[in-house]
């Protein structure tokens, strides 16, 4: 598979029904981690949700390039 936009999109989309509509995260907190970096196939990224708040963790010139295309998607 290759690693173009399509690829980083559904793994974004993958973490969060992972954690939405898997493991129910929203019905006990609002505090938790959205994007898992190399375990959501997202090597270099990682968020984590404070309430109404994305915090991004940027490991990687390539993904810190690639953010401001994902956020319209994780909003």
């Amino acid at each position: 598979m290759p690693l173009d936009e399509i690829y980083f999109e559904n793994a974004i989309r993958r973490a969060v029904a992972l954690r939405r509509d898997i493991f129910k995260l929203d019905e006990t907190s609002d505090a938790y981690r959205l994007l898992n970096s190399d375990g959501d196939g997202m090597s270099g990224l990682t968020i984590d949700r404070y309430g109404d708040t994305l915090f991004c963790e940027i490991y990687s010139l390539g993904m810190a390039h690639r953010l401001p295309k994902w956020l319209p998607l994780l909003h």
